[in-house]
């Protein structure tokens, strides 16, 4: 069966040969633009390999991808695997700009580990599981066919058909055991480099202070600057707000070598407080320390190349910060050293819960409540919004789940208010007009606005954790779910919440009268970071306490 279906695939691509050649032959085959290419040789190549590009369930059209779109996405078992972007004919598929943009959108979709460059005229086929050089860009490069080899060279043809791609033929022949060696997953790329930059920033920080900064206030500054950063960049790729982009502003101060760039930056995260106030830019210490030009500008340059921080999504970012977290700025004299923390270190290292547990308990409690429940807050019943809790939330996994299971309750909610004020004014129009109206209403998508997120993610979602790190983080991880699926300029001002008071900072297992702390603990007791949650959450224990708890289950 196998050999009668690459022998029917050889057949068809001769007979798409002999029609390009009749093309050239006849002198319009370079008329062809990209739409035609597509249609006329592109898709018949795709099909011969045995994809059906007409089924959307196998093969991706159009697929959105950061600011641009991939032309076709051949899926297994629903997931993309390869990217393919089609270029009309006579492209020249080893220009820089071509190859940088094809490969950067493989490499932060972290699924897809092959993206095919094709103008049918000839292919090219990069690893995308390599770290994007732009000194190197043919690094990745494991196959180029010219259409005069689609015969000759038929078998490494065949490794793009869908048979081969869903046994796995084409990771084994392909992915050499040479770059294993090289491989580094956007994941992992992203987590060696913000380590990375909070050691460089956290030293020179330190020293520009005479080495005078205590080790919390370092700790809070450096994880400060970076997380403005990481959220700037997200914003960017997503075109959030007019102002200008970090590299630019860099790009403007290339002649200061100075410490004076602090300035600069004091005035472009005021732009974002106004325009997002998630109290992530209010006046912070950090702002008033000084940092070396040089060091801002070498963290933030990296944070463009190859990184699209729209495609790398909130769950990724979300375990990357799980093994980010595992580490700490710690101080000797005159030295700042970067390690693991001893806990985590006595520990073994750091052990995020697995996505498929997050999502079954996340599923069995909140999923499952909501359906229960299903009535929104302000209705008649005047009941308590469902409030959730992870009372040692790390860097928000469990939120960030919980987030989808909200999302997508309330978007039914909205999309059945929708189609009730449909039904309603057809009717209305109907008695109006005495006659039947004609045609389609438009589909009006439920999508929820900015403002309603947020009050989703204040009336429902809550955690504790004993690191104020992890607290900053799991506020951050929020706030960047909230614009996933923002593109365009954000409207209005103010759109993200202040998540101080459902994400709180302290020890969910020690609480009590700080006599009897101070008899237990002794000196220690403020160490422990005690927790009243008769106080810290006052209002939401008045009426009865949490509805759900989640979280990392004990091993």
């Amino acid at each position: 069966m196998e050999i009668a279906k690459k022998d029917d695939a050889r057949t068809k691509i001769a007979q798409l040969l002999q029609k390009f050649e009749r093309e050239k032959t006849a002198g319009s085959v370079y008329e062809y633009n990209e739409s035609e290419t597509k249609a006329g040789f592109i898709e018949p190549l795709l099909q011969a390999l045995g994809w059906n590009t007409q089924d959307r369930n196998e093969v991706g059209f159009e697929t959105k991808v950061s600011a641009g779109r991939v032309d076709y996405s051949p899926k297994s078992h629903g997931t993309p695997r390869i990217y393919v972007e089609a270029k009309p004919l006579k492209a020249d598929l080893a220009r820089p700009d071509i190859v940088t943009q094809a490969i950067t959108y493989g490499y932060n979709t972290k699924a897809v580990k092959w993206v095919l460059l094709t103008d049918f005229q000839e292919l090219r086929l990069f690893d995308v599981t390599l770290k994007p050089s732009l000194r190197n860009l043919e690094r990745g490069l494991r196959l180029e066919l010219s259409h005069t080899d689609y015969l000759d060279r038929f078998d490494e043809l065949w490794l793009l058909s869908k048979p081969l791609v869903e046994a796995g033929e084409l990771d084994r022949a392909l992915l050499t055991k040479r770059a294993e060696r090289d491989r580094l997953p956007v994941d992992q790329a992203i987590l060696e480099d913000l380590k990375r930059w909070q050691e460089i920033l956290a030293k020179n920080l330190y020293k520009r202070s005479n080495y005078s900064l205590p080790a919390d206030q370092l700790r809070e500054a450096t994880q400060r600057i970076l997380d403005r950063i990481m959220f700037i960049r997200s914003c960017e790729d997503r075109k959030l707000t007019h102002a200008e982009s970090l590299r630019d502003l860099v790009g403007q101060h290339l002649d200061k070598i100075g410490t004076d760039f602090g300035l600069v930056l004091k005035g472009f995260f005021r732009r974002y407080d106004r325009d997002f106030n998630s109290d992530l830019f209010a006046p912070h210490f950090s702002e008033d320390f000084v940092v070396d030009f040089s060091v801002l500008k070498e963290i933030v340059l990296a944070t463009y190349e190859p990184y699209l921080f729209d495609v790398v999504g909130v769950q990724l970012l979300g375990s990357i910060y799980e093994q980010y977290l595992g580490y700490t700025v710690s101080l000797t004299e005159k030295r700042v050293t970067y390690e693991l923390k001893p806990e985590v270190r006595k520990a073994g290292g750091v052990y995020y819960t697995p996505e498929f547990i997050v999502d079954y308990i996340v599923k069995n409690t909140v999923g499952r409540l909501l359906q229960e429940r299903g009535k929104p807050r302000g209705s008649r019943h005047k009941t308590p919004p469902l409030r959730i809790l992870d009372m040692a939330c790390g860097s928000g996994s469990f939120h960030i789940r919980a987030y989808d299971e909200l999302y997508r309750h309330y978007e039914a909610l909205k999309a059945e208010t929708i189609r009730k004020k449909a039904a309603i004014l057809k009717v209305a129009r109907a008695d109006q007009f005495a006659f039947p109206l004609g045609g389609e209403e438009e589909e009006v998508l439920p999508r929820l606005t900015i403002i309603e997120k947020r009050q989703m993610v204040l009336d429902h979602l809550f955690g504790v954790d004993v690191d104020p790190q992890a607290c900053e983080v799991t506020r951050l991880s929020l706030m960047l779910k909230m614009l996933e699926d923002e593109y365009g300029i954000v409207p209005g001002r103010a759109a993200l919440p202040v998540l101080d008071h459902n994400i709180q900072c302290g020890n969910s297992l020690i609480s009590g009268d700080v006599l009897k702390l101070q008899t237990f603990f002794k000196d220690d007791w403020i160490k422990t970071r005690p927790f009243d949650w008769e106080d810290r959450f006052r209002k939401i224990m008045g009426e009865g306490g949490f509805d759900i708890i989640i979280g990392n289950p004990p091993y």
